[in-house]
């Protein structure tokens, strides 16, 4: 556990206040810290400044409001992908032998189009359809 701390520390120059903060609150998170650690890997590799937003998810984490979420603003890592590959060479094979087969069904957003005016007169808004 600290030695990926140390790791993320490093990684992202953080200073030892930060550094005892994060260690200090991932000790009482040890059930879900490989998630709470992607996560704030994920928001630090998103920012502008790592510094300031890794305080922004410990203070959430010392709130009790952080949650770690299952996606990445910079998208999946190598390993995801390779998973995301196996899982869809899995649907093909399924879809192959014949099991689980159906037709995708049109979806419609029941969202309006915003009122826009053109050359003076306003068009109501009608419901758009995506297929």
């Amino acid at each position: 556990m600290n030695e990926e701390i140390e790791a993320t520390c490093t990684r992202f120059k953080l200073d030892d206040g930060v550094r005892n903060r994060l260690t200090n609150a991932m000790r009482n998170r040890a059930t879900t810290f490989k998630e709470d650690m992607r996560t704030l890997n994920d928001v630090m590799r998103a920012a502008k400044h790592p510094k300031g937003a890794v305080q922004l998810k410990l203070r959430e984490i010392e709130r009790g409001t952080f949650s770690a979420r299952s996606y990445s603003p910079l998208g999946p890592t190598p390993a995801e992908k390779q998973d995301m590959e196996r899982a869809r060479e899995k649907e093909k094979e399924k879809a192959a032998s014949g099991a689980g087969a159906s037709q995708p069904v049109p979806v419609t957003c029941g969202m309006l189009r915003k009122r826009t005016v053109r050359k003076g007169r306003a068009r109501r808004g009608r419901r758009c359809s995506k297929a």
